[in-house]
């Protein structure tokens, strides 16, 4: 990179400060605190965690102050100073003083004492200028280049960091890849012209011959079988190279939960135009026990003990057994999965668990078993097949919740097949910025199955997630559905039926748990047989890994199948927090309900930290 830079004025300093290089470095010195001056508060979180100049944190007041080295000091100046010039401020300044609070002492037993601070001078930011992308003769489709610049990391008129830089060249070396070319490299070059703010960017392709995916050859096994590992490599050999295949094997592969490490590259290109593949594992342990604690102010305390083989018996197979609590419900689960079976491309599961469920309206005890059959037919769309066989037994039922649902039973067997859609195509499984889910399941009880009710029951969900400017992102929800009985049934009994409000399966924040929809005379929430949910959510980072988020959101509940009244329907506004956490996601807002009932409170506060049970 080639900087166009001038001189700068001499920075002044403060009185009681002096230059760093004042301080004697031959005498003993501690020091209280490093102050930067001339960043913002987002800019200070980042950054202070990575200063090689230790100080005493002030939980642990009783500690002795660490000692002070000026170098270290003068070793954060500058490595400052380079990663500003990395997010685009190239006129960025810095420099190190001192304050002595305290000369030292005669002896080095008595240190000094002084108190550090970092002066930034950021100056404006340098945008991009001029961007040009030459793939010379290549036969590049011309809606594959405008699909490319749309998504591109430099944008003209954007401010210009070198992340963003490095990024572009290698979105050109993955767009190249999908198009065959395995041994494709990017060269680029960026003029910074200083006093113009403005850089001019350029980026050559060589993109090297066209390739046929080669033999791929495993390296690192030990215990987990070479079948396993060759089931979940979704490209043959003689198709044409493409990176999207290569990553969405070492997707699968990761999902297995076997390994720490997976790499899948390619070693060149042979004379039969075929790239070989090398890929190298590092197997992690097959047993996993987890013991997890945390709290929501919907589920209370809640705690998890589980305890899981990711190769039972070899073969890739899975058993695990699992124990769940919080104040709302209680489970007890054993969960087996047989990969590859009854083909290559499915895995067929079986879930065992004995249950409570402790609502507001009810206690359901229950048994259930669900064998499964899912069936990955592309990288991001799974079908699944399955069959629900369960038995409920209700209790602490009010007489006018009873009242309220003629038909109501308080025990039965239900026995229902069913399968399901979902395609997911997201940046990122954990916090998504850009991309789409979309799911659709249906299932049927029947007597003709042994069940002692008859009902069909559909229901969809769909969840956007865009850029909307910077690093603001929208994300919107609408899921809906329905259970209708049919034959000899009349009525949907409790824990089949419908609810929303708070943050659960169905949620409307702004309102407690199950609270939108039709109540009791008791204020018990019935639930029904038509759900509707909408929702708008926008996030933005406020510092660190904490983002701010603000949302609107809205749910109808009918007791009525396929029914939706629009005057019905109640609205929650609210505001929160949301970070991820080393003991899992942390989340805290507040919700306010636009059409709040009688019991309804005027705003709800929602905390939630630990991994969801």
């Amino acid at each position: 990179m080639m900087l166009l830079l001038w001189a700068w004025p001499s920075l002044g300093a403060d009185a009681g400060f002096v230059p760093l290089d004042d301080l004697d470095p031959r005498r003993a010195w501690r020091i209280t605190t490093v102050d930067i001056e001339g960043l913002d508060v987002l800019q200070r979180f980042l950054y202070v965690p990575k200063l090689q100049t230790q100080t005493r944190a002030w939980w642990v007041f009783w500690r002795a102050r660490p000692d002070f080295q000026p170098g270290d000091l003068q070793a954060d100046t500058t490595r400052l100073a380079r990663e500003l010039h990395a997010l685009g401020f190239y006129e960025a300044q810095t420099r190190a003083e001192v304050e002595v609070l305290r000369p030292p002492g005669p002896t080095e037993d008595d240190p000094g004492l002084v108190r550090g601070r970092i002066i930034v001078e950021l100056g404006e930011r340098v945008k991009v200028c001029h961007l040009d992308i030459d793939f010379g003769a290549l036969p590049i489709e011309e809606d594959g280049i405008r699909r490319l610049r749309k998504d591109f990391a430099i944008v003209v008129g954007q401010n210009f960091t070198e992340a963003d830089y490095q990024g572009a060249a290698q979105q050109i070396v993955d767009y190249l890849g999908e198009n065959g070319y395995a041994a494709a490299t990017v060269q680029r070059n960026a003029t910074v012209d200083v006093p113009r703010r403005c850089v001019s960017v350029t980026y050559h392709a060589i993109a090297g011959r066209m390739a046929l995916f080669g033999a791929t050859s495993i390296d690192g096994l030990t215990e987990v079988s070479e079948g396993i590992v060759r089931n979940e490599i979704v490209y043959e050999r003689g198709e044409v190279y493409d990176t999207r295949k290569v990553a969405e094997t070492i997707r699968r592969l990761r999902g297995l939960r076997l390994f720490n490490i997976v790499r899948l590259v390619p070693e060149g290109i042979d004379e039969n135009d075929e790239a070989p593949m090398r890929m190298s594992l590092t197997e992690g342990p097959p047993r996993e026990v987890r013991f997890g604690i945390g709290y929501s102010t919907e589920d209370g305390i809640r705690g998890l003990a589980s305890w899981t083989h990711y190769n039972w018996l070899g073969g890739g197979r899975q058993l695990g057994f699992s124990a769940r609590i919080s104040q709302v419900r209680r489970l007890l689960s054993a969960n087996f999965m047989q990969p590859y079976f009854p083909a290559r491309s499915t895995r067929s599961l079986i879930n065992f668990t004995i249950g409570q469920d402790d609502e507001s309206t009810y206690v359901d005890d229950f048994v259930r078993v669900i064998p499964r059959v899912e069936w990955r037919v592309a990288p991001n769309v799974d079908v699944n097949f399955s069959i629900l066989g369960s038995y409920d037994t209700l209790s602490s039922v009010s007489d006018a919740s009873k009242e309220a649902l003629p038909g109501f039973v308080s025990s039965g067997f239900t026995v229902a097949p069913g399968a399901g859609i979902r395609w997911i195509k997201v940046d990122d499984s954990i916090n998504p910025t850009k991309g789409f889910a979309v799911s659709f399941a249906t299932d049927v009880a029947s007597n003709a199955f042994g069940s002692d009710f008859d009902w069909y029951r559909l229901y969809a969900d769909s969840r956007t997630y865009v850029p909307v400017y910077g690093d603001l992102v929208a994300s919107t929800r609408l899921s809906g559905g329905t259970i209708a009985p049919y034959g000899s049934t009349t009525q949907i009994q409790f824990w089949d039926r419908f609810y929303a409000g708070g943050t659960g399966i169905n949620p409307v924040r702004g309102y407690g748990r199950r609270r939108v929809g039709p109540l009791s005379g008791s204020d018990d929430p019935l639930g029904g047989r038509s759900v509707v949910i909408g929702s708008l959510e926008l996030r933005h980072p406020v510092f660190g890994p904490v983002q701010g988020v603000a949302f609107v959101d809205a749910g109808d509940v009918e007791l009525s199948a396929w029914q939706f009244q629009l005057q019905n329907v109640q609205t929650g506004v609210g505001v929160g927090l949301r970070a991820n956490t080393p003991v899992g996601p942390a989340e805290l807002g507040i919700g306010f309900g636009l059409n709040r009932r009688g019991g309804d409170s005027l705003a709800q506060v929602y905390f939630n930290i630990g991994p969801d049970f």
